[in-house]
């Protein structure tokens, strides 16, 4: 998915109306919902958006992500073998760090409303989840989708501040090792998203 959504991007590079295109890099903070509550404390994040206006009120948009959160488990929840345990020489309480690299891809719809443009959209994305910690490290990818609302506040002619939250649902298809017992059930967080969007032309008038 990852390799698709870069390889369209280059492709669309060449389409005629690069003055519609249009990059927002944006820091943001992943909410967590429902059991991820239990386990995971937000930490900031860093991404960038690039969208291309496709008609009068919708855009295409690709996405990357880099979502973070603190872990923290008792001894007793790791799902390790006691002669690792001794290796490693856990303490009773620890944390590890849990990163998801998020690709999305997706599209949106404004509503202009006076000198604001409120938006709504969806995107779809493919995660790559690393936990990480006292020597342990474990990756998995798994595939997303997110409904997305957000609004944008026109500075000048090219230049915008742009924020949005989504539902994000990752959906595990296996146990991610060593944290199965922790992390069991889908991935749900609700990422905040700020950041400066510019235009690289002038865009298609609402």
């Amino acid at each position: 998915m990852k390799y698709i959504l870069a390889a369209g991007l280059v492709v669309g590079a060449w389409l005629p109306g690069i003055a519609q295109f249009s990059i927002a890099p944006q820091l943001n903070m992943g909410v967590p919902v429902g059991n991820a509550q239990a386990y995971a404390t937000p930490r900031l994040g860093y991404g960038a958006e690039v969208g291309y206006q496709l008609a009068e009120r919708w855009s295409a948009t690709v996405a990357y992500d880099l979502y973070a959160f603190e872990v923290g488990a008792n001894l007793e929840d790791l799902d390790i073998s006691p002669a690792l345990l001794r290796l490693f020489n856990l303490p009773e309480r620890f944390t590890l760090d849990l990163k998801s690299s998020s690709w999305s891809g997706g599209f949106r719809y404004s509503l202009p409303y006076f000198k604001v443009i409120p938006f709504v959209g969806v995107v779809g994305s493919t995660n790559d989840i690393k936990v990480s910690g006292y020597g342990l490290s474990i990756s998995r990818s798994y595939w997303g989708v997110a409904p997305v609302l957000g609004v944008q506040w026109p500075l000048a002619p090219r230049w915008s501040l742009q924020a949005d939250a989504r539902v994000q649902t990752i959906f595990l298809q296996e146990d991610i090792p060593f944290v199965e017992n922790i992390i069991k059930e889908h991935l749900v967080f609700v990422p905040i998203h700020a950041g400066v969007v510019f235009q690289l032309g002038k865009s298609k008038k609402y």
